[in-house]
Formats: C-alpha cells, sequence, structure tokens
C-alpha cells in the first residue's frame, strides 16, 4: 500500500514539474528560415536550443541597451539593427547582477546569429514554495547561418 501512494505522488509531482516546465518554453510562430535583412540594415538572430538544463529560467536580452524581448527555452528572437558596433547582453532576470554581454560588428546586409546556452549548476536554494536552481553564467556564441537554420527548425519565436 505504502509503495503505490509513493509511486502515485512520483507520478504526480513529475507530472507538474512537466507542466511547469513546458510553461516556461517559447509559444510564438515556428521558425521558418532566416531571411536577409533590408539593404542598409544588419539583422541579429539569438536562439536558445530546447534543453533541460535551465528550461524554466528565462533571459531578458538588450541590443545596445534596448530591450529586445524576454529568450525562452526553445526559442529565438530577430532584431533589425543599423550597421557598426553593438552589444548584446542577457539578464538572468531572477539572479540579479548576472549579465552576461557581447561585443558584435554588424554590417549592412549580414545576418549575425548567436547561440545562447545555459552555464553548469551552481546551488539549490529552497524556498516555501519551491526549490530554485542556479546556473553559472550563461554563454553566448556566433554561428554560422547553416549550424542555425539546422538547430533553429523545431524552435518558436520568443514573445
Amino acid at each position: 500500500m505504502g509503495t503505490a501512494i509513493a509511486r502515485s505522488l512520483i507520478i504526480g509531482f513529475a507530472c507538474i514539474g512537466v507542466l511547469v516546465l513546458s510553461g516556461c518554453a517559447a509559444t510564438g510562430e515556428r521558425f521558418s528560415g532566416l531571411r536577409p535583412p533590408s539593404s542598409g540594415d544588419a539583422q541579429i538572430v539569438l536562439y536558445r536550443p530546447d534543453l533541460f538544463r535551465a528550461g524554466g529560467s528565462s533571459l531578458k536580452v538588450y541590443v545596445d541597451d534596448r530591450e529586445l524581448g524576454v529568450l525562452r527555452n526553445a526559442g529565438w528572437l530577430a532584431s533589425r539593427v543599423d550597421p557598426g558596433e553593438r552589444s548584446i547582453t542577457i539578464d538572468q532576470r531572477f539572479e540579479f547582477g548576472k549579465k552576461t554581454s557581447m561585443p558584435i560588428v554588424a554590417k549592412a546586409g549580414e545576418t549575425i546569429v548567436i547561440r545562447v546556452l545555459p552555464g553548469g549548476m551552481t546551488g539549490v536554494f529552497v524556498l516555501p514554495v519551491a526549490p530554485v536552481v542556479t546556473f553559472g553564467p550563461w554563454t553566448m556564441q556566433q554561428v554560422t547561418q547553416e549550424v542555425a537554420e539546422a538547430e533553429m527548425k523545431d524552435l518558436k519565436r520568443s514573445e
């Protein structure tokens, strides 16, 4: 009898966990390919592969201190920018002071694609509501359009 109750509790918590984590994923339009920017503009595309690690975390993304949006797990964001030196910053939102920045030089007609990945787990804090897992610094990696197209095919726009 006790084993059946324990099994039911484990299954129940697993279902709740799946629902909570799936609520943190991107829900917008499905990625349908990179399109070139209009003449005179450059384009920056950031994406997060669908990973269980830090899947419940979302990141605020800034280009030159202007908020672009919130990048969610299995999601992508894009922005047209003026050519020149730019700074991309991701803010871990709920871990105050944890920001990662990357300088880039955008050229007219160019699309710069950046893969965003979480760092390793650094700790677990137990709060009255639930445990909170923290991760090390996030990384941003510029990738080729070919790599991005292959990795982004199942992603949705972060909204």
